[in-house]
């Protein structure tokens, strides 16, 4: 069930595509599906930016190119997953640790979309789902501390290195009612490289699969 929401919300959103676009794809097994669509219909698009090494490769194993981003002035489109996403289009992301590369991309573009699942849909962010922050290896004790002082209780992912060789915290209880304030405070952290609060960044449309149907927000 859970595969066939995903398979529709990538239809739905391959749909809206513009083979005239430089779009930047994101990662995760939403996201993956859309890339298999890409790839069966053969979709050619201006350009191909893509967060996830995994994808990226998938794309060239299929003859495509993928550009990378510093050769782009601007993305006309990047569509990517979350792993919790509210009414207010706030999200979290990072579960898959490539929460840097994606909010590169997402501020990037003109036009951001969240394609989700229902399961990623919460009437509160951070219920069970954690802040995963990368950090500067040498920083990722101070940066827990730090993470306690703000209410936050840290956990290390063990045996995890970033696309960037940087270490992940999860950061549960972190004070997510507001999501700005908590965003302005992480951004003030030496030694957090990138983080998966996607508060300052929204996405412009979420795109939300469910049993009845495909529900647009934006």
């Amino acid at each position: 069930m859970a595969n066939d929401l995903k398979m529709k919300v990538a239809n739905a959103v391959f749909e809206t595509l513009n083979p005239n676009d430089i779009i930047g794809i994101g990662a995760g097994s939403t996201v993956k599906c859309l890339v298999d669509l890409m790839i069966e219909k053969q979709f050619s698009a201006k350009g191909l930016v893509v967060a996830c090494p995994d994808l990226s490769q998938q794309f060239m194993d299929a003859g495509f190119e993928v550009i990378p981003a510093n050769s782009v002035r601007h993305i006309d489109v990047y569509v990517d997953g979350a792993d919790q996403i509210i009414e207010s289009r706030c999200c979290l992301k990072g579960g898959g640790g490539r929460q840097t590369m994606e909010k590169l991309l997402a501020n990037m573009a003109k036009s951001f979309i969240v394609m989700v699942d229902e399961s990623k849909w919460s009437n509160r962010l951070g219920k069970n789902i954690p802040v995963s922050i990368e950090v500067l290896p040498e920083a990722r004790s101070f940066v827990a501390r730090q993470c306690v002082l703000l209410g936050g209780q840290p956990v290390y992912r063990q045996g995890y290195k970033t696309m960037h060789n940087n270490d992940i915290i999860d950061v549960y209880d972190l004070p997510l009612a507001e999501p700005l304030a908590l965003e302005d405070k992480l951004n003030g952290i030496i030694g957090i490289v990138g983080h998966g609060l996607f508060a300052y960044c929204r996405p412009n449309e979420v795109f939300i699969s469910m049993g009845n149907g495909i529900r647009r927000l934006n």
